[in-house]
């Protein structure tokens, strides 16, 4: 046997082998859905069909109350660091058939469970529909995730204190973006939102690196605290439908015109509608948007 055969024999073990790596390391994420580790691009792939958990993880702020023993909602703190993905995974694939991603670590309560310290990027399908809340809260070494044009509400705390994200495109598709969905996202620089219809409150907070912001579409009026400590934020564009902006939406803005900005609206209260009538309106514009 030459030394060409032994070296294409040596490629295909290594293949073999390879190959069977990743099929030992595949894992459920889902009732219809996997995903397999690549341990040499620390990639995982998620692959199949309707909704993907990128974590089964519980992680609490509270360690008195862990060490305590104490549980939320059915569930031990002795699970604290449960990862779903391993922990070295740098890059996240969902492909094509996966409709929903959620995230189940309450994240409110949450300090690393389901947060990966290496992850630098995500990629989602475009037959992605539904983001759950929190789906990439605390993921803090994000630094990319494209928005397919499936997805046109961005919900409630979805990408809170991904304080490294400086590279995230929003599609004329997304209407709403829900209460706390990017506060704390501090190297965004820029936001271009061309049809949209609601933002909620603290949607932009603390985006300490934020200097321009665009916004266009149906929206009536700026929410309390929507870019409240936004320090570097500059150049504010907003579209003439906005006739009321709560009180404190662009507070510890110190560089903003504020003549400007505030040239179009009307005087506003402190708060336009209680929190009951506030959600009412939300629910009342998602269910419109989504049976367009």
């Amino acid at each position: 046997m030459n030394l060409l055969d032994w070296k294409k024999k040596i490629i295909i073990s290594i293949i073999i082998i390879i190959v069977l790596i990743l099929v030992i390391i595949k894992h459920h994420c889902g009732l219809t859905s996997f995903y397999i580790y690549n341990p040499f691009t620390k990639t995982v792939t998620i692959i199949g069909s309707g909704t993907a958990a990128i974590t089964n993880g519980w992680h609490y702020k509270d360690k008195n109350l862990i060490d305590r023993g104490h549980s939320v909602d059915g569930h031990d703190y002795d699970s604290v660091g449960e990862l779903k993905f391993p922990k070295s995974t740098k890059r996240i694939v969902v492909c094509e058939g996966i409709t929903k991603i959620t995230n189940k670590c309450p994240v409110l309560h949450m300090v690393e469970g389901g947060t990966y310290n290496n992850l630098k990027e995500v990629n989602l399908p475009n037959s992605l529909k539904e983001l759950d809340s929190g789906c990439f809260a605390n993921q803090t070494s994000l630094e990319s995730i494209n928005i397919p044009d499936s997805i046109k509400i961005i919900p409630v705390y979805a990408f809170y204190n991904c304080n490294k994200l400086n590279n995230i495109k929003l599609s004329e598709n997304v209407r709403v973006i829900e209460q706390n969905a990017f506060k704390k996202c501090a190297t965004l620089s820029d936001i271009k939102l061309t049809n949209i219809r609601y933002i909620g409150e603290r949607a932009f907070c603390d985006c300490y690196n934020l200097k321009n912001v665009e916004i266009d579409g149906d929206i009536p009026d700026l929410l309390a605290y929507t870019f409240d400590g936004c320090f570097n934020l500059r150049n504010v564009k907003l579209t003439d439908n906005i006739k009321i902006i709560e009180h404190s939406a662009f507070r510890n803005c110190k560089y903003i015109d504020r003549d400007k900005i505030y040239s179009n609206v009307e005087s506003p209260p402190a708060y336009k509608w209680d929190s009951r009538e506030r959600q009412e309106e939300l629910e009342e514009i998602e269910a419109q948007i989504i049976n367009e």
